[in-house]
C-alpha cells in the first residue's frame, strides 16, 4: 500500500445557492440553500486516493482552537486519514465561501492558514514527518506560498520519488514563476485547467517540459490535453450526468491520474481512470457534506462526554505545540476509585467523576487546560507558571476534593521543559510516589513539596 504525503489545504468549504437572477453590488435578501462540507485540494485529493486503497498522510496549517479545526479533524478521523497540523493562534481560519447562481459559481471567497504561516513552521514539520515517515510520493497544492512552496521543493531536492503539483486558481499557480527554474524541474506532473494554464508564463511552461514535466490541463467538454516533451495529446471527456460545474472535480482528476500513474499505467488509462473518478465524485457528491449529530458533537471537539475536560487524544495531537505555552504538568488520579464503582456501582462512579472534573476547573485559570487522560486520571497543564504556584494549585484541587466529594485525590507535578512526553512521565513517577506514600497528597520534585 502506497503512502503519499498532499501538502497544502484543508478547509471548510460553504456553498450558498440561489435560483434567483442577480448581478453585484447585490443588497437583496435571496432565497436559497446552504451546504458546508470539508474541502480543500490536498484533501480532496487525498480522500480520493483513500478511497482507492492507499494510506495518504496530510500536512495542512489551521488555526489553533478553531471551531472550523475541530471539525476539520473530526472529519479527518472519521475518514481515518493520517494528518499533521501546523496550529497556532495568529493563523487565518481555514475556510472557502461560495455563492452559486442556478448551478455556476458566481462569487467566492476564500481564506488559507497558510497565508500567514511562518516559514520556519513549515519547515519544521515537515523535516519532522520526512524523519519519522516513509513516503512513496508527494503532492502539493497551490494554496501555499511561493516561499513555501520553494520550502517544500527544496527540501525534497535530493529525493527521486515523484512529486505533483495541483493548481488551485488562475492566481495561485502565478506563484510557481518566482521560483528558480531547477527547483521546479523536481516536478512530476502539474494538474490545472485552461485559464490557470494560461497564467503560467511561458518560459516556465517551456522549461518544465522540456525537463520532462507532464502538464494535464483539463478543458471542460473539450476534455482534456497533455502536454509531453515529446508530443501533446488530446483525449476527448466522458459523458457526466450533469454537465454544471462543482467543486473537487479537477481535484477528483488528479488524483486519479496520479493513482494509475504510480500504478504504472499507461497515460490514456491514467487519463480515462481520472475521468471515471470526476464521474464517481459527481454521483457521490454528498460524501464530505457535514452531518455533525448531536452525539458527536463532543468527539468533534476533542471533549470527553462525560467530564467535559478534554480527551487524551486531543492533548496527543496538540502536544508538540502545548510548550509553547504552558510551564508545569499536574497528574492527578482519583484515589480507590475501583471501590467506588464496585461498592455502589458505575453511574455513581460518574457522578463522582463529574464532581471531580468541576472542581479541577473551579480551581483552575481560564488559561489553564484539563484533560480527562484516563478512567479516573486528568492532566492539568498551567501556564506561565512558578514552581510554588504549581504546587498551590494543585493543594487547593486537593483540599476542595477530600472537602466537598466522598473522594480524594493524589497529585504528581512536573515542569514541561523541552519535552511533553518526558515531562508527563516525570508526573506519572511522582503521582506513583503518592499513591505509594498514603495517598491524598501532592508530591513535586521542587523544593517544599509534600
Amino acid at each position: 500500500m502506497q503512502t503519499p504525503l498532499a501538502i497544502g489545504s484543508v478547509h471548510i468549504d460553504i456553498f450558498a445557492d440561489t435560483f434567483s437572477e442577480f448581478s453585484l453590488p447585490c443588497v437583496n435578501d435571496l432565497p436559497g440553500s446552504f451546504v458546508i462540507s470539508v474541502g480543500g485540494t490536498a484533501f480532496n485529493v487525498a480522500s480520493t486516493l483513500k478511497h482507492l486503497g492507499m494510506n495518504p498522510f496530510i500536512l495542512t496549517s489551521t488555526k489553533r482552537n478553531s471551531l472550523f479545526t475541530y471539525i476539520i479533524k473530526y472529519k479527518l478521523k472519521e475518514l481515518d486519514l493520517n494528518h499533521y497540523f501546523i496550529s497556532d493562534n495568529t493563523l487565518n481560519e481555514s475556510a472557502f465561501l461560495a455563492l452559486r447562481q442556478n448551478g455556476d459559481l458566481f462569487a467566492a471567497i476564500t481564506a488559507s492558514a497558510w497565508d500567514n504561516l511562518p516559514q520556519p513552521l513549515l519547515e519544521k514539520s515537515l523535516k519532522l514527518l520526512l524523519s519519522e515517515n516513509k513516503f512513496d510520493f508527494f503532492i502539493i497544492d497551490c494554496n501555499l506560498s511561493s516561499n513555501h512552496i520553494e520550502t517544500v521543493l527544496k527540501l525534497l531536492r535530493n529525493c527521486r520519488l515523484p512529486i505533483y503539483v495541483c493548481a488551485t486558481s488562475s492566481y495561485k499557480i502565478k506563484r510557481l514563476s518566482s521560483i528558480n527554474l531547477r527547483l521546479l524541474t523536481k516536478i512530476t506532473a502539474i494538474f490545472l485547467n485552461t485559464f490557470e494554464f494560461e497564467s503560467l508564463e511561458k518560459n516556465i511552461v517551456e522549461g518544465l517540459i522540456k525537463n520532462g514535466t507532464l502538464f494535464f490541463i483539463t478543458e471542460g467538454e473539450k476534455g482534456v490535453r497533455v502536454l509531453t516533451e515529446r508530443k501533446t495529446v488530446k483525449f476527448p471527456t466522458i459523458s457526466f450526468a450533469s454537465s454544471k460545474s462543482f467543486s473537487g472535480a479537477g481535484d477528483a482528476f488528479a488524483a486519479g491520474v496520479i493513482y494509475s500513474l504510480q500504478k504504472k499505467s499507461s497515460l490514456e488509462k491514467a487519463i480515462i481512470f481520472g475521468l471515471n473518478c470526476v464521474s464517481a465524485k459527481i454521483h457521490s457528491r454528498t460524501a464530505n457534506i457535514l452531518d455533525l449529530k448531536i452525539e458527536n458533537i463532543h468527539e468533534a471537539f476533542g471533549i470527553d462526554r462525560l467530564t467535559l475536560c478534554y480527551t487524551r487524544n486531543l492533548f496527543e495531537e496538540e502536544k508538540e505545540s502545548l510548550l509553547k505555552e504552558y510551564s508545569h504538568i499536574l497528574l492527578a488520579d482519583i484515589d480507590h476509585f475501583k471501590k467506588i464503582n464496585d461498592t455502589y456501582g458505575h453511574d455513581y462512579g460518574d457522578y463522582v467523576l463529574k464532581e471531580v472534573a468541576k472542581i479541577i476547573k473551579k480551581c483552575i485559570r481560564s488559561t489553564d487546560k484539563v484533560y480527562r487522560f484516563g478512567g479516573e486520571e486528568f492532566l492539568i497543564l498551567l501556564s506561565n507558571t512558578t514552581n510554588e504556584q504549581a504546587r498551590m494549585i494543585a493543594e487547593r484541587i486537593r483540599e476542595e476534593i477530600s472537602t466537598n466529594t466522598p473522594v480524594t485525590i493524589t497529585i504528581g507535578i512536573s515542569e514541561c521543559g523541552n519535552n511533553i512526553d518526558l515531562a508527563v512521565k516525570k508526573a506519572d513517577i511522582l503521582l506513583y510516589q503518592g499513591k505509594t506514600s498514603g495517598r491524598n497528597k501532592v508530591v513535586s520534585s521542587a523544593p517544599g513539596s509534600k
